[in-house]
Parts: C-alpha cells; sequence; structure tokens
C-alpha cells in the first residue's frame, strides 16, 4: 500500500493563507474563511487517524533498515502492563520484566519466580509488581517494604501516593505510611481526571474517589454495566472504560456507549491507551484509534489481539500474550522484544535483591 507524503500543518497553513488572501476580493473572505476552517479541520483529523500511519520520518527508516536489538535469553509471554520513562519502554509479562531503549534499541530482561502484573513511574523510581512489590535499579528489582494483602494486581501514581491495586483491595503508600483505602476488591486498573482518582474492579464495580469518601458509579440504565472493568484510562477530564460489552466514555458531564455499530471491531475490550491526544483502544479482534469521534482500523493490527499498549512520539507500542513485544511506526509494524530469542547475546539478568 502507498501512503502519500504528509505537509506539517505549519506549511498546510501557509498555503491556505495564500490560497485565501492574495487576490481575494472583500465579498468573497467570509466564504473563503469558512472553506480554510473546514480544511484545517480536515488536516488535523486526517493527521491524528493516521498518527502511525504517517509516512517514516529518518529515524524510523533508520530503525526498519537496522539489524535489531541484541536479545537475550527468557521467554517473554503474557504481557500485562507498559510504561514508557524517558527514552524506555518497560513491559511487565508472565515471567518478569522487560525493558527497550528507544534510542539504543537495546533490551533488557530481568527474569523472575513469580508473575508481574503491574508497572507505573512514581516520584522519580519505576515500580513492578506481582506477589511482591519491587522498584528497578538497574538490572534488578529492590524489593520494596509495603503492608497489603493479596497479589498487586495494578498500580498508579496519584498525586503523592502510590496506588497499589490488589485482588483483595486497594492501598496507598506514601511518606505517611501504608494504609488501605477500599477492601474486598479486585482491582483491574486506576486511571485519574482533574480531581479525583477513578477504580476498576473485577466484579465489584467501577469507583470514584475524591481524596475523602469513594462513590461508585453506573448507568441507571444498566447499574451492573461497570461491574467488570477490563481497562481505564484517562485523559483530559475524560475517563475511558473498557468491558465485556462495550466501550464508554465520560466527559465530566455525559456517558457515551460505543460498540460495533459505531466501529469497533468487537465490544469486548482489553486495553485502552490515553497517552496522547488520540486514544487506542484494543479488543479482541483488533486495535482502533479514536479522535474526533471517529473510529480508525489501525493497519496490521487490525485483527490482532493485545493486552497492553502505550503511545509515545508518533509510535504505539504493543504488548501482546504470545508474539512478544510489538512497535507500530508509520506502516511499519516491527517486532522489538521476541517472545523466544534463540540467539544470546549478553547475559541474562536475573537477580531480585
Amino acid at each position: 500500500m502507498t501512503y502519500p507524503r504528509l505537509f506539517t500543518l505549519t506549511t498546510i497553513m501557509a498555503l491556505l493563507a495564500m490560497f485565501v488572501f492574495v487576490g481575494c476580493s472583500a465579498d468573497e473572505t467570509e466564504r473563503k474563511s469558512s472553506l480554510v476552517d473546514q480544511i484545517v479541520d480536515s488536516v488535523s483529523g486526517a493527521l491524528a487517524e493516521n498518527i502511525v500511519e504517517a509516512t517514516f520520518t529518518s529515524e524510523t527508516a533508520t530503525e526498519e533498515s537496522s539489524e535489531g536489538p541484541p536479545f537475550t535469553d527468557g521467554e517473554v509471554t503474557g504481557i500485562t502492563d507498559m510504561a514508557i520513562v524517558a527514552s524506555t519502554v518497560y513491559a511487565v509479562h508472565d515471567g518478569g520484566l522487560v525493558t527497550y531503549n528507544l534510542n539504543s534499541k537495546d533490551v533488557q530482561r530481568i527474569e523472575t519466580t513469580d508473575r508481574l502484573n503491574a508497572v507505573a513511574y512514581h516520584e522519580g523510581k519505576v515500580f513492578v509488581g506481582g506477589d511482591n512489590l519491587y522498584t528497578v535499579v538497574g538490572d534488578q528489582l529492590e524489593p520494596v517494604e509495603a503492608n497489603f494483602i493479596g497479589d498487586i494486581t495494578a498500580l498508579f501514581s496519584f498525586q503523592y501516593r502510590l496506588m497499589i491495586g490488589t485482588e483483595a483491595g486497594l492501598y496507598e503508600s506514601s511518606i505517611f505510611g501504608d494504609h488501605i483505602l477500599l477492601d474486598d476488591v479486585s482491582v483491574t486498573g486506576m486511571a485519574a481526571d482533574r480531581e479525583g482518582l477513578w477504580v476498576g474492579t473485577d466484579g465489584q464495580g467501577l469507583y470514584r474517589w475524591d481524596g475523602d469518601e469513594f462513590k461508585k458509579r453506573y448507568l441507571m440504565r444498566d447499574t451492573a454495566i461497570f461491574d467488570r472493568v477490563n481497562s481505564l484510562a484517562g485523559k483530559n477530564g475524560h475517563i475511558y472504560v473498557g468491558t465485556d460489552d462495550a466501550f464508554y466514555e465520560f466527559d465530566g458531564g455525559k456517558w457515551r456507549t460505543v460498540t460495533t455499530d459505531d466501529g469497533l471491531p468487537s465490544n469486548k475490550i482489553v486495553a485502552i491507551d490515553a497517552s496522547t491526544w488520540v486514544v487506542y483502544i484494543g479488543t479482541d479482534a483488533g486495535v482502533v484509534s479514536y479522535h474526533k469521534n471517529e473510529f480508525k482500523p489501525v493497519n496490521k493490527l487490525d485483527n490482532m489481539r493485545v493486552t497492553a499498549m502505550r503511545s509515545r512520539a508518533h509510535r504505539l507500542f504493543v504488548g501482546t500474550d504470545c508474539d512478544g513485544l510489538l512497535m507500530k511506526s508509520g506502516p511499519m509494524l516491527k517486532t522489538v522484544v521476541d517472545p523466544v530469542d534463540e540467539k544470546v547475546e549478553g547475559e541474562l539478568a536475573t537477580s531480585i535483591q
């Protein structure tokens, strides 16, 4: 498939300005100004919808022609969560943690004896969690003393607190100590709006915390819609909720329900990324981008089931169950971390202090 070269928005604006104002008569100015607004809106939408479909940059072209990252031993399957900090992608999976450096393309694998489920950046440190809570220090995981019950299922940085979601409750950890905030819930995800924290659970509903108390959120037409939340994300005051039955958006005042009738490949939502101004929605039948109320299939991911996603600088990183860590950049889909690689280059990092 051939992709046309995309002009920068600045260049397009300059050309449109020449079209409208050079040689324009006074009675045509209003009509052509309206036309400019329409064209600019269309161009902005096209740029957003095709954020990972754009023509290669020089950096991307170099990545495609490179020999690939130096792999180490160890399997990377069942990626459950991801974070991008500075130039490093962190992905937790069944057997530990894998990192990918955006600049050097180096891959580092840290194995654990237990499954890791969550990763978050908080106050200058990268935290990962499974049976225990750790911080990433070089090529090692250092245990962190924290009081919680159950396996960690979600981590989130909220104000000065590290929020720890487990299969048994929600905890906060800070300089003031560790405290339980919500018990008898199995936390599946967290997201923040401008003033509060949202908490999704597996069977116990959707909650919002204002710093003092929790309130359960539901829709009057079906109070059980948010009982099981698969994925939760927030951006610019909007909250995005993924369930087995639909994708939901809350703009602060009202809810919008999105299904296959609106362009989703499946109603089962398994991952949501709202890291940038384009929202990516992963279903069990493919990935779509969401911008300005429109849904567009993401080329080469339109039939793939993903388990985690994060976007950074026009690149979408995709975690999978069995295919490792992938990167979507322009029309290219590239494996940056193979699930199993027999070419061992470098030493395996397995230390947990």
